[in-house]
């Protein structure tokens, strides 16, 4: 069982990694050829459609998530296709009816978010795309297939630079071949995942229809809507802070704040990775303790993946963001302050995540109030007096609050937060990153010293174990090539952690 959720959590993990390696390569020429007022366009329509998709969906796409996962345990594929087919058609049908909401001009509703109307009918048939593809993945995923994720996100990255190049030099579309060249993946991942799962699944219902239709739907209904406030609550305090910026203080400052957040976003790639599976899998684990170890080994994960990756963006934030043309720079300060908010916001994302997987509706909500109600009010009162600065200090602030309430309810369930642990892995890539900052030496070779000699720490204070690196090496390679390479990782370790 362990070594099938690994497996899953590393492709989950790469399918998110992967595209938003080519996602910071796309928004890199976009922001090259036109400045940050476009970017600052095409990522405010993004964070609205991902907003609205997550309102529209009544997370649907969770709520089956947990029936999923105990139909396929138990082999029943005929109820997995089911479930699927009664989710797409349901939130087909609320989309349709609710997109007059942003066709109809009367309703405002892109007016009040600084958008032109031209972009109604793209933004539309995003929603339609990314509701899809939210669907579509969580499928696979309860279905234990991440595997699939990869090649169908990484055709659609690599499909956007092709199409925002005719845009740009043979239409001469600034802005909205960047809005559509960026959206391409919404639509190539989806058909791509609709496909394989019409292949998986064979395609067709079986039995009565009709009757199991309203009764799949009343049921993943039922449990999407126990957490569909806090998760709106959820996405809407890290995207919501885009649109605020953009529509206060412009274009220009809302591509340079959803640049950092995305950045930031990526930097959580293996969290996300954990948590997308763990919801999954917990239902299966019925043993209480089974279920608070698993847990607790995943957040041990999360730290030593996550840290030593993310800690250069706290000192070289503005290195990093300048790639991307000059203008970037400024918005550092803000890069750093997200940086700052990442260990509460892994152990917060964990918690969350295990609590939705173990049916604990009720802490579900509280956990999402707790987090994300100060974010939005926060992002509303501070960003029109600080800018991008603003917004991220909202966004930190509710992850203190949401840290907190972590905090109860795993002392509640008798879960063991090694809190020292986790300061001290938090500490080490820190203190290294210090001494790099204060000797000026290039933020590329600080990198890679910052991450090597973290690695290096953690294992010299047996902070990561030889066990952790077995799991990854057998995650990461296949299993013939992992017998053969796992020995010099063993022998590299026993001499890095040896006391003489």
């Amino acid at each position: 069982m362990e070594s099938i959720a690994s497996k899953n959590i590393w492709y989950a993990s790469v399918s998110i990694i992967v595209p938003s390696i080519f996602t910071y390569i796309f928004w890199f020429l976009a922001a090259r050829v036109g400045g940050t007022e476009p970017v600052g366009v095409a990522s405010s329509i993004a964070s609205l459609v991902i907003i609205v998709s997550t309102i529209v969906g009544l997370d649907m796409s969770l709520g089956m998530k947990r029936m999923m996962g105990l139909a396929i345990s138990s082999g029943n594929i005929s109820e997995f296709r089911q479930i699927l087919v009664s989710t797409v058609i349901f939130v087909t049908l609320i989309i349709t009816a609710s997109s007059a909401l942003i066709l109809v001009p009367e309703f405002g509703i892109l007016r009040s978010a600084a958008i032109d109307q031209q972009y109604a009918l793209m933004i539309v048939a995003m929603i339609f795309a990314q509701s899809f593809q939210i669907i579509f993945i969580e499928a696979i995923i309860a279905a234990l297939l991440s595997k699939k994720l990869v090649l169908p996100l990484l055709l659609g990255s690599l499909a956007r630079f092709p199409i925002f190049f005719a845009a740009y030099y043979v239409f001469n579309a600034l802005t909205i071949g960047i809005v559509f060249a960026f959206s391409s993946l919404l639509f190539i991942s989806s058909f791509c995942f609709g496909f394989y799962l019409i292949k998986i699944t064979g395609g067709r219902l079986h039995g009565k229809t009709k009757g199991n239709f309203y009764y799949y739907v009343r049921n993943t209904i039922r449990a999407g809507l126990a957490s569909w406030i806090p998760h709106t609550l959820n996405v809407a305090g890290y995207w919501l802070g885009i649109i605020v910026v953009f529509a206060s203080e412009g274009a220009s400052d809302g591509g340079k704040f959803y640049i950092t957040i995305g950045i930031f976003t990526v930097t959580l790639f293996v969290v996300t990775g954990i948590t997308k599976v763990i919801h999954a899998m917990v239902p299966r684990l019925h043993n209480e303790k089974a279920k608070v170890t698993y847990l607790v080994y995943y957040i041990d994960i999360a730290f030593i993946f996550t840290m030593p990756f993310a800690v250069p963006l706290l000192f070289f934030s503005s290195n990093f963001l300048g790639l991307m043309g000059e203008e970037f720079s400024s918005a550092s300060g803000s890069m750093a302050i997200f940086i700052l908010s990442l260990p509460f916001v892994i152990i917060c994302e964990m918690v969350y995540y295990f609590a939705y997987g173990n049916g604990d509706h009720r802490s579900v909500l509280i956990l999402g109030l707790m987090g994300n109600i100060p974010r939005i009010v926060l992002y509303f009162l501070l960003s029109p007096f600080l800018g991008i600065d603003g917004a991220a200090i909202s966004f930190f602030i509710g992850s203190i609050l949401q840290f907190v309430g972590s905090l109860k309810f795993a002392n509640r369930c008798q879960i063991s937060i090694d809190a020292p642990k986790y300061f001290v892995l938090t500490l080490i890539p820190i203190l290294v990153g210090v001494f790099l900052w204060i000797i000026s030496l290039d933020f590329v070779i600080s990198s890679i010293v910052i991450i090597t000699s973290s690695f290096i720490l953690y294992i010299r204070f047996q902070l990561v174990t030889s066990k952790e690196i077995r799991d990854m090496v057998f995650t990461v390679l296949p299993t013939s090539l992992a017998n053969q390479v796992y020995p010099y990782f063993s022998r590299m370790i026993s001499i890095i952690s040896s006391k003489k």
